[in-house]
């Protein structure tokens, strides 16, 4: 038989605990918070597994982190004697600047904040429970549905933008690193290639829906239009994982050190090494998200049922937002912040 993912939570993590006896609640679970202790009139619609406010403080994190570094980055830049200095502190303060604005809208869509005027509004949640947590999260499934479609086109519309101007940045610090070191192709295609790697990761996320079931929770026939927009969607994935490898060994080549390296070449080519291959979580978070909605979510209606095409996975929707944005300001907020101090000692 073929393997099969599985992935259980304890059932008092998934139901309010707001009208459990103290006695019975488990404070290692989060029962005694602050959200729960609210009535239902004052607490949004199940949902998005975990309380509003606590997912909306992700991406509110995320936002804050990636802004005060840029607005150091940008300041560090407009000081900086050096104009390969500028420039890269010009680069990746505009990288964040970009990623501040999308996490600005994720953010709203997190907190379920969306004015009302707004088309977005429509798969809001709601203040007011009206009735138990599971059948209320069922309930609100494609609307948790239609936000991931949004927030995970935010996410490729920041990455097409940003992954250029941080490429650029990269090989700014490779040429740094190493002067006389030359990248396989040159940085101006490496950059326009990353357009290439979002652009078809977008086919399989979008156009093909992750590679999913359909509505129904079944899979296509073999040789119908279903079963070719899987294999189109697999195929565009592992294209676009292919070009993300091959810019990322163009970037760390032109990084690599020369014999005689001061201690500054090293630190830019250490930096450059470490911010490329960071971004392998990436694509592995997306891996991840293929195969749990395949073959490890089940349907929030029915759970001994897989996940129809139309639902995505609550507690799946938090740990991207965790993840992505952990990668975020790991490797956009840990750029600028680099090239902030950096200005103070390469003049």
């Amino acid at each position: 038989m073929p393997g099969s993912l599985s992935f259980k939570y304890p059932a008092s993590a998934l139901v309010g605990a707001v009208d459990r006896e103290p006695e019975e609640k488990n404070i290692l679970l989060g029962e005694f918070n602050s959200t729960d202790q609210l009535s239902n009139e004052l607490r949004f619609e199940a949902g998005a597994a975990l309380p509003v406010p606590c997912r909306a403080s992700v991406t509110r994190l995320v936002f804050v982190k990636l802004l005060g570094t840029g607005i150091l980055a940008a300041v560090s830049g407009a000081r900086a004697t050096d104009k390969d200095v500028a420039l890269s502190c010009a680069f990746a303060a505009a990288v964040n600047g970009v990623a501040c604005l999308h996490y600005w809208i994720i953010w709203s869509i997190r907190a379920q904040s969306v004015h009302s005027t707004s088309p977005y509004s429509a798969f809001m949640l709601r203040v007011g429970r009206r009735a138990d947590y599971q059948t209320e999260q069922a309930d609100n499934a494609e609307k948790l549905f239609a936000q991931e479609t949004s927030i995970d086109g935010l996410r490729h519309s920041d990455w097409t933008a940003t992954l250029v101007l941080l490429t650029l940045d990269l090989h700014g610090l490779a040429a740094h690193a190493n002067p006389t070191g030359k990248p396989i192709v040159i940085k101006e295609l490496g950059a326009f290639m990353q357009t290439w790697i979002i652009g078809l990761g977008s086919v399989g996320r979008f156009l093909c829906n992750e590679c999913r079931r359909d509505s129904r929770g079944r899979w296509p026939a073999v040789g119908s239009k279903g079963f070719w927009s899987i294999l189109v969607g697999v195929g565009t994935y592992l294209a676009s994982f292919g070009i993300w490898l091959f810019t990322t060994i163009n970037v760390t080549e032109h990084a690599r050190l020369p014999a005689n390296a001061t201690e500054s070449q090293e630190l830019d080519s250490n930096v450059v090494y470490f911010i490329s291959w960071v971004q392998v979580g990436y694509p592995l978070v997306a891996l991840v998200s293929v195969l749990w909605l395949n073959y490890g979510a089940g349907d929030l209606r029915d759970p001994s049922r897989p996940m129809p095409g139309n639902q995505y996975s609550p507690w799946l929707s938090f740990y991207k937002d965790l993840f992505y944005g952990s990668l975020d300001v790991t490797a956009k907020g840990g750029l600028a912040l680099y090239c902030a101090m950096r200005a103070t000692w390469v003049q």
